[in-house]
């Protein structure tokens, strides 16, 4: 028994148990809110113990050093007490709890993984073992998403039926996982249900980015193959090809909403994002006071200047925590380029590469700091774990032989 309800275990299970809060039980309820509770409380401890036990890989210590930064302007922004609202599509006042929350949800499992990962709990047969409640939950949280938008549709007597989802980010971080399914069957059969699912949510910038990365999870699927597993593989990537565009085909046949959206991307309209973007540039360049260019206007500080979030991790940043922001959040992308070339393991040197492109890609058209789910932080975490520092090693070996 203690084998399969281990700490990591019973964590995975709370984190896909809290992800279906609106499908199992109401979204916000008390149930939702103490497995958030717990959560957290398990997180912190492993960013407590990691630290304290471990020797941190260069991602790590710049992962180190973007929370304390990010926990401090969330406090401010807490003993601040300002009311902050989205004013595109009358979203209203934000919680801003909600800043610091989002962030703790995002990076703080990184750790808890990465303890596991070092201790031996976790490994790539639990992640595959995982990954088909990973898509069912995922998936759960799609239908989930589309309902609540037909019942806001419905409180402003609209006949709408079709609706950009955001779980398409979702489906986007299950695919490095798919990198440690063994057989290439299943594994081209759950990138082609991801594949229908992100498309199917109409997120724009999922889209693409699932385009863009397809040819990188390609290679890290055949670089080590023989000719004839090659071959197989070929054929279904060739099979799962002629899918989805024939579930594209069908979608622009049925779909007034997908050609609308096809068409404003087509004609430059990227969701207000042509206006907004030059605005929070002016914002950080020529409005900010020299404290407010070096600093930033605060958690949240977008919405000071402009009706919604900025949906790109370089702006929101430069406009919230300034230069100092910027340098951090730079040093935080070259540590994990520098990490990931030194990845022991082959397939999770595969897979963090595949998220970091994933997330890196992602910080141009959504927010993605404060966004990693469990499917993208179980990955960095096991990965990170995996770091080898090549020159303590070689060191430590001419120390044995002395």
């Amino acid at each position: 028994m203690s084998k399969y309800w281990n700490i990591c275990n019973l964590y995975i299970l709370l984190w896909c148990l809290y992800s279906l809060q609106g499908t199992l039980y109401a979204g916000g309820s008390i149930i939702s809110q103490g497995i958030l509770a717990v959560l957290l409380a398990i997180s912190l401890f492993f960013v407590i113990y990691a630290n304290a036990k471990f020797e941190m890989p260069p991602y790590m210590k710049a992962l180190n050093v973007m929370l304390v930064m990010f926990t401090v302007y969330g406090v401010s922004l807490i003993l601040s007490g300002e009311t902050l609202v989205v004013k595109e599509e009358y979203m209203g006042a934000v919680s801003n709890k909600d800043y610091i929350k989002s962030i703790f949800i995002s990076c703080m499992p990184i750790y808890t993984f990465f303890v596991l990962t070092k201790i031996g709990l976790l490994t790539d047969e639990v992640i595959r073992k995982w990954i088909p409640v990973f898509i069912l939950v995922a998936i759960a949280a799609y239908f989930e998403s589309q309902n609540a938008n037909l019942a806001k549709a419905e409180e402003v007597l609209s006949q709408r039926e079709e609706f950009t989802n955001n779980t398409g980010y979702l489906f986007l971080s299950i695919m490095p996982l798919l990198l440690f399914v063994k057989k290439p069957f299943v594994q081209y059969l759950l990138l082609l249900i991801c594949g229908v699912f992100i498309i199917a949510a109409m997120k724009r910038g999922a889209i693409l980015i699932f385009t863009l990365c397809l040819p990188l999870f390609i290679h890290s699927t055949m670089k080590t193959l023989s000719l004839k597993r090659k071959i197989v593989i070929l054929m279904l990537i060739i099979g799962s090809a002629l899918a989805i565009l024939y579930y594209v085909s069908y979608m622009l046949d049925t779909s007034e909403y997908f050609n609308s959206r096809l068409q404003d991307t087509l004609e430059g309209n990227a969701s207000n994002r042509e206006s907004m973007y030059p605005h929070l540039l002016r914002q950080i360049f020529y409005y900010a006071t020299p404290l407010q260019f070096l600093f930033g206007r605060g958690a949240w500080g977008t919405l000071k200047v402009s009706d919604n979030f900025a949906h790109n991790d370089w702006l929101e940043i430069g406009v919230n925590q300034g230069m100092l922001g910027i340098v951090v959040y730079i040093a935080y992308w070259i540590a994990f380029y520098i990490t990931t070339r030194s990845i022991s393991n082959s397939t999770a040197r595969s897979a963090v590469t595949l998220i970091m492109f994933i997330f890196l890609l992602m910080t141009m058209f959504s927010m993605s700091y404060d966004n990693m789910s469990i499917y993208a932080t179980i990955v960095i975490g096991y990965c990170m774990a995996n770091y080898t520092n090549n020159n303590a090693q070689y060191a430590k070996n001419n120390m044995l032989y002395r």
